[in-house]
């Protein structure tokens, strides 16, 4: 009781509400609002400032706080290291996953590893919000590019090619770019998130280019992002996989031949410092095998070579010819 009193404070704390936190919980909130109300009672002390929009703790509350976490965090390693010792896989385990990533590659990689561990429960967020491990408690995080955080461990698992692309419309309306400068006068759709710069850069051979686009759309959704540029609505730099089947029917094309965006690396990032699980161990483990088999597999799709000059329609000076180009 004290332990799963504990939890619920700690769920609340940081959710910063009690609606949230049965969400988490999978409770009720009255049930929850009841529990920490007891609890609150048995020791003594109000342990968290309630109004109508938010719920916060109090000094004492945020210390008490911290304790719970250390506690559960113990009490968690404890149930793990048993779990270990029978060698089957078992209990909750927390995921949270970018979108795109999500749904085309690591949701299918879950499946599979779910029918080979059933024993093992999984709680998975797709959301493009940035998200911290440690206070929300999650066991794993994927993402595409990393932010600095001595708290974590970081695995690289895939790199993704990335290209520009745009419409054959555009294309016909404004032309194409001939060199990466020439992004500041066309327009461009960006991709935002926490870990991707504002800036583009792009390689030829040993040589860098770094721009500052003229960006007339800001998403942080990758689909979203395509479908603008497939109506034609500007340049984007896209993964290549997402775009395979566009560039074969013709409704995108590649842009900027000689020039490629570095491919985006995806990591998966746990917490430092403590015992890691067996369901997280064995995951890891599943994860990178399937990683290695989905990697070729994009390079495949990404490796579409196609002679596109005819489905160019012409366009204003500064169209270049892409008779031959990889997507």
């Amino acid at each position: 009781m004290i332990y799963e009193d504990m939890a619920i404070f700690a769920a609340v704390v940081e959710t910063a509400g009690f609606a949230a936190a049965s969400r988490r919980l999978r409770m009720s909130k009255s049930t929850v609002s009841h529990r920490v109300a007891e609890l609150e009672a048995r020791l003594g002390a109000r342990l968290l400032h309630r109004n109508t929009r938010t719920v916060r703790p109090t000094d004492i509350g945020l210390s008490y706080y911290e304790r719970c976490v250390r506690i559960l965090a113990e009490i968690e390693a404890a149930e793990a290291e048993v779990r270990d010792q029978q060698g089957q896989p078992t209990g909750v385990l927390r995921l949270c996953l970018p979108i795109e990533l999500g749904m085309h590659i690591i949701g299918p990689a879950i499946a599979r590893y779910r029918r080979e561990n059933s024993q093992v429960d999984i709680d998975v967020e797709v959301t493009s919000r940035h998200i911290d491990l440690i206070e929300e408690r999650f066991d794993l995080a994927f993402r595409v590019g990393i932010l600095a955080d001595s708290r974590l461990i970081a695995r690289k698992f895939l790199t993704v090619p990335r290209g520009a692309y745009a419409s054959p419309d555009y294309v016909a309306a404004r032309g194409a770019p001939n060199r990466p400068a020439d992004l500041a006068e066309h327009d461009c759709l960006h991709f935002y998130s926490p870990y991707v710069p504002a800036d583009w850069t792009f390689f030829r051979g040993g040589e860098q280019a770094i721009v500052s686009p003229h960006v007339v759309v800001r998403m942080n959704n990758l689909t979203m992002l395509r479908d603008m540029a497939l109506e034609g609505q500007g340049i984007a730099v896209l993964p290549r996989y997402m775009c395979a089947s566009a560039l074969r029917k013709g409704t995108l094309v590649p842009l900027l031949p000689e020039w490629q965006p570095p491919g985006a690396d995806v990591y998966a990032l746990y917490p430092s410092g403590r015992h890691l699980p067996l369901k997280l161990r064995s995951f890891l483990k599943f994860i990178e095998r399937q990683l290695r088999a989905t990697a070729r597999q994009i390079v495949e799709m990404a490796d579409v070579s196609l002679d596109i000059e005819d489905r160019i329609p012409a366009g204003p000076a500064g169209t270049v010819s892409l008779r031959r180009t990889e997507g």
